[in-house]
């Protein structure tokens, strides 16, 4: 099989993949560095607003990588790259820190040497099984439109439900059989819902409206100080960062509706600007990193109290989006090639697909 198998991206979703990005980037650059214990001047209400969204964000992202899958044969080499930059990444930012003087405890080289197994980067390993199960859930296809819709209503019930009356963990587990679901989700979308779908912008509007006010509760409820307030405190921070939620699928889905529907051909810009957005979320999110990164080269700390944090803030997520790139463009260039061409990576790829050899 081709190790380097390539898909041609239309442009409207990889513009999707960049801002959802930016907005991962700055969900963590305020839930990791620069949180406001209270939200007082409009510089901080921005900020809240922009990095509010990043886990309504992993949701579009999810969604735009299985809307390409359920239409692909299973190729080995995308398990294996994906897995082979999650594990170069945490493996040399590591002993790179090592090497300036950062010490780390065991756990955290543990972590970092089996990144599938202490699950760093959390969204990685789940990705990565969900290629794994990918030609077992496209069986599941064949089934039928009533058979699959059947699911859906079910899991719907089961799932997201479930997460909207009650906060569940972001287990493993649990985040497999989202990703599961989702697959499955986007996959009756795409076969039977989207073609059916006109009114694009209304979807646009109603994700936008649904996250403005998510927000904008959330940032009034936060100055409350009674229990009772608290309490829908919790329950509507809970709504962003549950990408289980009804409201942020909600969100999620009514957004990514809207960029299905636009042509925008397929613009070298912005592909290649696209291109390697998965670098920029491993290397800003590897654990030895993330607190180098936000403390030590950011200085959140000071600039958390400053006049320009704003300004500070845009310019910071920009740089990383742009420096993480650069690397990423760096590794696919000149260290991918060699790896692909290594007998190990001949040996894994080949080993891979006769496990999923079924004929």
């Amino acid at each position: 099989m081709n190790s380097n198998f390539k898909v041609k991206r239309n442009s409207n979703f990889e513009l999707l993949r960049i801002i959802s990005m930016f907005l991962i980037v700055m969900g963590h650059f305020y839930g990791q560095g620069i949180g406001f214990v209270e939200v007082n001047n409009f510089s901080e209400i921005v900020i809240v607003f922009l990095s509010s969204g990043s886990r309504i964000a992993v949701g579009l992202f999810l969604m735009i990588g299985v809307w390409f899958m359920v239409d692909q044969e299973f190729k080995p080499c995308r398990v294996l790259n994906l897995y082979s930059t999650l594990w170069f990444y945490t493996v040399s930012i590591t002993l790179v820190l090592v090497v300036l003087g950062y010490r780390f405890g065991y756990k955290v080289f543990i972590g970092e040497a089996f990144p599938f197994i202490r699950g760093e980067t959390w969204f990685i390993p789940s990705y990565i099984s969900l290629l794994l199960l990918h030609p077992f859930i496209n069986s599941f296809f064949k089934c039928g439109e009533t058979k699959i819709r059947s699911f859906l209503i079910i899991g719907f019930i089961l799932i997201i439900m479930k997460s909207t009356l009650a906060s569940l963990m972001d287990t493993y587990l649990c985040t497999l059989v989202w990703f599961v679901y989702a697959y499955i989700f986007i996959g009756y979308y795409k076969k039977y819902v989207v073609n059916k779908i006109n009114k694009k912008y209304i979807f646009l509007f109603i994700g936008i409206v649904i996250y403005i006010c998510l927000v904008s509760t959330k940032i009034i409820l936060s100055s409350m100080d009674s229990g009772v307030w608290k309490l829908c405190y919790k329950v509507v921070a809970q709504y962003l960062s549950d990408y289980k939620s009804l409201p942020s699928f909600l969100c999620a889905l009514s957004v990514f509706t809207f960029f299905a529907k636009i042509d925008l051909g397929q613009s070298s810009i912005i592909n290649n600007l696209a291109a390697n957005t998965l670098d920029v979320y491993i290397i800003h999110q590897t654990g030895s990193f993330i607190n180098v990164l936000w403390f030590d080269i950011c200085k959140t700390n000071y600039w958390k109290n400053s006049k320009y944090v704003l300004l500070y803030f845009l310019c910071i997520t920009l740089l990383i989006y742009v420096f993480c790139s650069m690397i990423g463009r760096i590794r696919k260039t000149w260290i991918e090639p060699l790896w692909q061409k290594s007998r190990v990576y001949k040996y894994i790829e080949n080993q891979i697909n006769r496990l999923y050899d079924f004929k």
